[in-house]
C-alpha cells in the first residue's frame, strides 16, 4: 500500500491541504505564484502552511526545540528553525499586514489603524458595528455603504466581480456582484437558481475551477448585457489561461473544455467591444466567497 500524502497549498492568499495530487495539480496548474509541496502528515502539512508557505523550510517538527514558532515579540508570527549538530538558528519573521478598523457608533464614523483603539470606541455599545479591512480605502466604503455587515469587500472600481468557492462544504458555490457586493446573478438566472445569499450553488461533481469558470461566463454575459466595460476575478488561472482558450486538454472532461470554448468566444466579443478582465486579490473581491478547494 501506498504510504497516505497530504499537499499544502498556497495560491493567491487562499490556502488548504489535499490527499492526492490530481486535487492539489488543478488548485495550482497555471497560476502564477502558487506554491505547493507534499507531506506524510496532516499535521506537518499545517505547520508549513502556517509559516508561510516557505520553500527553505525542508521538514516542520512538532518538538519544540527543533521547530518553533510564536507571536511573543508583538511583531507578528515568528519561526524558529534550529540545527540539532550545530545548534545555530535561523530565524524568520513574517510581519503582520497593516489593517484599518471601521466602527459606526451612535451616529459616528470613523477608522482607526490597531484594534485596541477602535475596541475602546465600541466596548460596551450594543448598537456599535465596526468591522477590520486590508486598506483604509475599503474601510471608508464600508462605512459609506452604511456599515452594513452582509458586505464583505467593496471594490473601488465600477464592474462584475466573480468568484466560486466550496467553503460551506456543500460543494461548488458561485458568486457574480457589483462593486458593493450585491448580486448580479439575478440578471440571468432565474430565482430558483438562487440560493438565500443570493449565490448559485453547483449541485454535481465538479471543481471549484469549473466553478470559477462558470461564474466567469456568468460574469461576461452580465456585463455585456448591461454594458459594464470591466470583469475582475481573483483566479489567475481563469483570466491568464482557461478564459483565452489556453489549457491542457489532455486532463479536463469534456464539459470543462466545452466551456472554456464558450468563455473563449464571450471573452473575444466583450473584449472586441472595448471590455477589459482584470485581476483582483481574493481579500479585496466583492463577491470573494472564502475557503476554496480544488
Amino acid at each position: 500500500m501506498k504510504k497516505q500524502k497530504f499537499y499544502a497549498y498556497s495560491v493567491e492568499g487562499k490556502t488548504g491541504i489535499t490527499t492526492d495530487w490530481p486535487s492539489c495539480e488543478k488548485i495550482v496548474y497555471g497560476v502564477s505564484g502558487a506554491k505547493f509541496k507534499s507531506f506524510h502528515t496532516k499535521e506537518e502539512a499545517r505547520r508549513w502552511i502556517d509559516a508561510g508557505a516557505n520553500y527553505s523550510i525542508k521538514h516542520m517538527a512538532a518538538e519544540k526545540g527543533l521547530f518553533d514558532y510564536g507571536t511573543g515579540a508583538g511583531q507578528g508570527v515568528e519561526i524558529n528553525v534550529t540545527d540539532d549538530a550545530t545548534y545555530h538558528t535561523r530565524t524568520t519573521r513574517t510581519m503582520k499586514k497593516q489593517k484599518f478598523y471601521a466602527y459606526s457608533v451612535e451616529g459616528k464614523t470613523g477608522i482607526t489603524t490597531d484594534w485596541p483603539s477602535c475596541e475602546k470606541i465600541v466596548f460596551g455599545i450594543q448598537s456599535a458595528k465596526f468591522k477590520g479591512f486590508l486598506t483604509e480605502g475599503e474601510a471608508r466604503r464600508w462605512l459609506d455603504a452604511g456599515a452594513d455587515y452582509s458586505i464583505k469587500h467593496l471594490a473601488a472600481e465600477k464592474g462584475v466581480y466573480f468568484d466560486s468557492g466550496t467553503g460551506a462544504g456543500r460543494g461548488v458555490e458561485i458568486n457574480v456582484s457589483d462593486e458593493k457586493g450585491r448580486c448580479l446573478l439575478n440578471k440571468i438566472l432565474p430565482d430558483r437558481y438562487i440560493n438565500h445569499g443570493g449565490h448559485h450553488w453547483l449541485f454535481k461533481d465538479v471543481t471549484n475551477n469549473f466553478g470559477e469558470l462558470l461564474s466567469c461566463k456568468y460574469a461576461l454575459l452580465i456585463a455585456i448585457k448591461e454594458k459594464i466595460k470591466k470583469v475582475f476575478g481573483d483566479s489567475n488561472l481563469i483570466l491568464k489561461f482557461w478564459s483565452k482558450g489556453r489549457a491542457n486538454y489532455k486532463k479536463l472532461p469534456p464539459e470543462t473544455i466545452a466551456l472554456i470554448h464558450e468563455i473563449k468566444k464571450l471573452r473575444e466579443d466583450f473584449e472586441r467591444a472595448g471590455g477589459k478582465l482584470e485581476y483582483i486579490p481574493g481579500a479585496s473581491n466583492p463577491a470573494d466567497l472564502g475557503f476554496h478547494r480544488g
